[in-house]
């Protein structure tokens, strides 16, 4: 099973789920529609099937978090982390645990479909593996 997310640059203010989305053939964000697919992949015949599509809509709370994490990210004038120079982790910061993670909206949306779409194939055909874009490659996937 494979699964990725492809963006349609659209016009207009009234078109349901329009946002600012990042396309790889642009190399930033635009305006536009997102829709992730799961298809199943046939290697033998070279062939892909699409087998569930939904739109990737945005809420308001959503869009609020994505911006206070841009805001925080954002150096701020005078103030640095690290002097110039240092090496390594700054003092006082805590080792994590990387198995907990915090799931984004995006990977819950992402959780649902492959859940819904392994109860519908699963009497049919055996899914061994799940292959997805590098986008989610890391723990902090998501907006």
């Amino acid at each position: 099973m494979v699964g990725d997310e492809s963006v349609v640059t659209k016009a207009g203010k009234l078109t349901y789920g329009l946002d600012r989305f990042f396309s790889s053939i642009f190399g930033k964000p635009v305006r536009g529609l997102a829709f992730f697919t799961f298809s199943l992949v046939s290697v033998t015949e070279r062939q892909s099937y699409p087998l569930l599509v939904e739109q990737v809509v945005r809420s308001a709370e959503e869009k609020a978090a994505a911006r206070q994490k841009k805001a925080k990210k954002a150096p701020q004038k005078g103030k640095s982390a690290k002097k110039p120079g240092q090496v390594g982790r700054p003092k006082g910061s805590k080792q994590q645990d990387k198995r907990l993670i915090e799931w984004t909206p995006e990977l819950q949306q992402m959780a649902g479909m492959a859940t819904t779409l392994l109860q519908r194939v699963n009497p049919f055909c055996a899914i061994r593996h799940l292959i997805l874009d590098g986008h989610f490659g890391n723990n902090y996937a998501g907006w």
